[in-house]
């Protein structure tokens, strides 16, 4: 599958590499960071160094073809534009439920606001606490003793593969902070 992005200019041709990336990603049917890419990459025999991902995984994005979304870690996530989701995420916990649907499809941006402006792709994040870490912190409020303080955990991904598995390939547990699920936000 051979894709083109349609710039002013025209249409312009992708590298092997970079169809590669994009085809990693819709296969992914999921965001992936550049490492996570990598990986994946690196798992199919495919060599690509994780500085020219990063490099091609910005080229893609400026051309409309790749979405971004940050996290509060800083970690990069990307998915192609027609993958479009929205998020709630956890400023303590750092944990990302993806929004059942697109609140923006239904409110198209006007001219008069886009001033010539040319849209390839919105993000759309809400920001705050999930159910887990405010229970977490009435629990604390309630309890006496000195204050506990939460560290920021890495967002819960639904790819293969996590930075900080262990050695024997599962992820750490940390037994004061329970596993997210769907209902935390609720």
């Amino acid at each position: 599958m051979s894709s083109t992005t349609n710039l002013s200019s025209g249409q312009v041709p992708l590298t092997p590499r970079q169809q590669l990336l994009l085809d990693a990603l819709r296969d992914a049917g999921t965001e992936l960071s550049s490492q996570d890419l990598h990986h994946r990459l690196s798992q199919c025999h495919q060599s690509i160094g994780l500085a020219t991902i990063y490099r091609q995984m910005r080229w893609l994005q400026q051309r409309g073809l790749v979405r971004s979304r940050l996290l509060p870690t800083g970690e990069t996530l990307y998915a192609p534009v027609d993958h479009d989701a929205h998020h709630l995420t956890c400023v303590l916990c750092g944990s990302s439920v993806t929004l059942p649907v697109c609140p923006m499809n239904d409110q198209p941006l006007p001219a008069e606001l886009r001033a010539g402006f040319l849209p390839l792709f919105h993000t759309l994040e809400y920001y705050g606490h999930c159910a887990t870490c405010r229970s977490a912190a009435a629990e604390s409020e309630a309890s006496p003793g000195p204050p506990r303080h939460r560290q920021a955990a890495p967002p819960s991904r639904r790819g293969a593969h996590h930075a900080d598995q262990a050695a024997d390939g599962e992820p750490p547990t940390n037994p004061s902070h329970p596993a997210h699920t769907h209902s935390d936000f609720a």
